[in-house]
């Protein structure tokens, strides 16, 4: 399952080139380096507002895993790594199929770290493509099937497809995400984390029923480079050239932010309505993302670039996400790397 070597090219070729029926007209390029007017400062880090809990993140260690450590016996212990294509691994040289699994992703980076301090006996590696907070439930009966009474790990990353985000050449994220009319697009948004929410309540709750599982919930990051050019090329609908026009480059990336934002509290808000339970817990990255989206120039104009990005992009020859490419969404190896360093800092002790 080792990645196939690729040959690197020597000038990675620009989003025009690579897109040449997507190409920006150079009145839209002028108007995305416009200052932005419209919806200036209306998403922001707190929207929405922040609740008096700051998450699921409450514990240093998990409590099943701490008790557990007394006896080599209780070291034993079972990991599921449920969710969709940011799990599975959609891109590192992923396995083709359908559910575009990788021995790249993060899930199999935290089993490395678990097995510096455990025995793994049993690592079910469930996450696939496409899976939205709805289908999530073909993962959740492949974990109870396989459920022992060992301590048992399940990560989860599920909420994205929800909204349609990945789904690029379809464009339903493009065209929801740049609707003129303000009002509609916070409804929607609103609508769909509330859905996502309730979900997860049912597919928690399923968990929970089983004293030995501990879930570590992982959020989300914005690949979205702050210059709001990708959104503009991939909705051909125009509804995004539309936006930038009257609100400049600012006002596409606002939005996405705040979709980011709103689904990321979706997990905190399912965490309260199920009573704040110890055995769930918030591995977020949503911060640590920032100055490390999507990089210029063939995702957009604005920095980072490919040395500092954190994220597949159009040309990455360390790619197979999109035509033997990078598509501007998926984490590359550094930003798998840091989903795994965010799960493995909860469930091992500190100093490890």
């Amino acid at each position: 399952m080792s990645p196939s070597s690729r040959v690197r090219t020597a000038e990675a070729p620009t989003l025009r080139k690579l897109l040449p029926s997507l190409a920006l007209p150079l009145a839209v390029w002028a108007v995305l380096h416009a200052p932005a007017t419209l919806h200036a400062g209306n998403y922001t880090d707190t929207d929405p507002p922040a609740h008096e809990d700051s998450g699921p993140n409450n514990l240093v260690r998990l409590p099943i895993f701490t008790s557990a450590s007394a006896s080599d016996l209780a070291k034993q212990i079972d990991y599921f790594a449920l969710g969709d294509s940011v799990a599975s691994g959609l891109g590192l040289f992923d396995d083709g199929t359908p559910c575009r699994r990788s021995a790249e992703s993060y899930p199999w980076l935290v089993l490395q770290g678990l097995e510096t301090q455990y025995e793994v006996q049993n690592f079910g590696f469930f996450a696939c493509s496409g899976t939205t907070s709805e289908s999530l439930g073909e993962q959740v009966t492949q974990v109870l099937k396989n459920l022992s009474d060992r301590p048992t790990l399940v990560s989860l990353t599920v909420g994205a497809n929800d909204l349609g985000w990945a789904r690029l050449l379809l464009q339903p994220f493009a065209r929801k995400l740049c609707n003129p009319n303000e009002d509609e697009f916070l409804r929607w948004v609103d609508q769909i984390t509330r859905w996502i929410d309730d979900n997860l309540v049912h597919w928690l709750r399923q968990f929970l029923g089983h004293h030995n599982i501990e879930i570590v919930l992982t959020d989300y990051y914005n690949p979205t480079n702050s210059s709001g050019v990708f959104w503009v090329v991939m909705d051909r609908s125009g509804t995004c050239a539309g936006l930038a026009s009257l609100g400049g480059a600012g006002a596409i990336y606002e939005r996405t932010e705040h979709v980011v934002h709103s689904l990321n509290f979706a997990l905190t808000r399912a965490w309260i309505r199920l009573g704040r339970p110890e055995r769930v817990h918030l591995a977020s990255i949503h911060s640590s993302f920032h100055g490390h989206e999507s990089p210029h120039p063939t995702c957009g104009t604005a920095p980072p670039d490919f040395s500092q990005t954190w994220i597949q992009y159009i040309g990455d020859p360390d790619s197979n996400a999109t035509f033997g490419t990078g598509d501007c969404f998926h984490p590359n190896r550094t930003g798998a790397h840091a989903y795994a360093d965010a799960v493995i800092a909860i469930v091992l002790p500190v100093g490890r």
